[in-house]
Formats: C-alpha cells, structure tokens, sequence
C-alpha cells in the first residue's frame, strides 16, 4: 500500500468489518502522522440489550457493565423498561461500574445500552 495513492486502491465493496483497519492522519494541523485504526475503535461497537453483573435484591446498589462506555454520555440505562438518569439523579457510572442511588428491587428488569 505504501507504494500506491489510495485511489488506486480497489474499493470494498462489502460492509466493513470491526477488525478492518483503515489508515488515519493524526494531528494534520502540527506534525502529520500516518496511523491505522480499525472500524471497531472509529465507529465504536454497540452494545444492546445488556444485563450487567450484580444482584437484584432490593438491597445490592452496584453493577458491572462488560465494557467501559465511551463516551460515557453513550450509556442508556433502563430498569423496568424507564430510563434512568445519570449523574446522581438515578444512578452514578465509573469507568464500567453503575452505582444506583435507590437499589433496584428484587424482580426488577436492567438493561444496558452503550458503545465502547
């Protein structure tokens, strides 16, 4: 590839894969680098319909998601089918770690939905 413009390149004619990779300049304003990134980590992968780890017992507070959001502002939190507010209102999330204010109660339904 070092030796051809990129439109010489053949196009792709299939949808990208996450693992593909595709070249990126960093930093064109100072010192121009060429780099690669893949689709996965330029796009971010979305996580649907995730139930975090941790008990519903109307006493537990804390729950582990299987990946860090990111941005965090991706994270959508539902329990019982109502969004939750972030920030303190509803619950609190660090790096991959949602702390509700209110334990959720035994029976409850949490799902998750988020890139990272």
């Amino acid at each position: 590839m070092a030796d051809k413009k990129i439109t010489e390149l053949a196009a792709l004619d299939a949808t990208p894969d996450n693992a593909d990779i595709l070249p990126i300049v960093d930093d064109v304003a100072g010192t121009p680098v060429t780099k690669k990134i893949t689709v996965a980590k330029l796009l971010g992968i979305e996580i649907s319909n995730e139930t975090p780890t941790g008990t519903i017992n109307g006493t537990n507070t804390v729950f582990t998601l299987a990946h860090t959001p990111s941005p965090a502002a991706t994270l959508k939190v539902f329990l019982n089918g109502a969004f939750q507010t972030a920030g303190g209102e509803d619950y609190t999330l660090v790096t991959n770690t949602i702390t509700f204010i209110n334990a959720p109660l035994s029976g409850s339904v949490l799902r998750v939905f988020y890139k990272y």
